[in-house]
């Protein structure tokens, strides 16, 4: 499959230099190409703050991260991680996203369905050995209730307060690509005023430092908590300058991603 060779080394003999600038060559156009499905424009609706970024670890990235106004106050997002680095994990997540943006408007009623849709897909198309972890989920802005599936992904977050302890989201189903006949389930939670949902890669829990140690939970936290109120691009600044502060010369080992999104009718305190 396209993955799998796009995974496959380089060879050794006197084409290898050659091989070494054509797969560069490929990776900065794909680079180039991926950087357009990033959503350039999020979507603004009043009493509501968003932000989000992705960061590569390499040239092109394998997480998949992605912010869609469906119209009458309803806003999508989805943020996975395909496994492995590299071309290969990128074109699976490019692929990913078309069918996500493609069957929204069809199955934007049964987040489950479309979850078991995108399994089935990523098992007919991906080699044995790759597999997804995506977190879906419809916000609607009218009255604050968030549907969403988790299929193996990193439990999102949401602060009530500064103060508040945060609320850990449940996994609902197995990751994605792997299980034929895998089960997802839709559950259901209210987003209140003054409260701020994060949704993140493990990038940033398992950013590491010179020590061997990682980012964790609870720099997340800490993180979100300092600036309480302020603006959600000002969250997510301060949340990767402290990812930046924490590893300092370390490489990034892995991609970053990360979409925040505060309700900000009422106190947020």
């Amino acid at each position: 499959m396209v993955a799998r060779a796009f995974n496959s080394p380089l060879g050794t003999g006197p084409d290898h230099l050659a091989d070494a600038v054509a797969r560069r060559q490929e990776l900065e156009e794909a680079r180039k190409v991926q950087e357009q499905l990033l959503p350039r424009e999020l979507p603004s609706i009043p009493g509501w703050d968003i932000a989000a970024a992705c960061r590569p670890a390499w040239l092109v990235a394998g997480d998949y991260c992605d912010v869609v106004d469906l119209g009458n106050g309803q806003i999508a997002f989805a943020l996975g991680d395909v496994s492995g680095k590299g071309l290969g994990p990128a074109l699976v997540m490019a692929g990913l996203r078309a069918l996500v943006r493609a069957q929204l408007p069809r199955q934007k009623t049964n987040l489950a369905a479309l979850m078991s849709e995108l399994n089935q897909y990523l098992l007919a198309s991906t080699p044995d050995e790759m597999f997804v972890r995506l977190f879906l989920a419809i916000l609607d802005t009218a009255t604050g209730q968030l549907r969403h599936v988790n299929a193996g992904h990193i439990p999102p977050l949401v602060l009530a307060g500064s103060q508040a302890a945060p609320m850990r989201f449940t996994i609902s189903g197995s990751v994605l690509g792997v299980l034929p006949d895998a089960v997802y389930e839709e559950l259901h939670v209210g987003l209140r005023p003054g409260s701020l949902l994060a949704v993140f890669s493990d990038g940033i829990v398992e950013a590491m430092n010179g020590a061997g140690k990682m980012f964790n939970e609870r720099r997340v936290v800490d993180s979100l908590r300092q600036g309480w109120g302020k603006s959600a691009m000002h969250s997510l600044a301060n949340l990767l300058e402290n990812v930046d502060r924490f590893k300092q010369e370390s490489p990034q080992s892995d991609d970053i991603s990360v979409i925040l999104i505060r309700h900000t009718n009422g106190s947020a305190g």
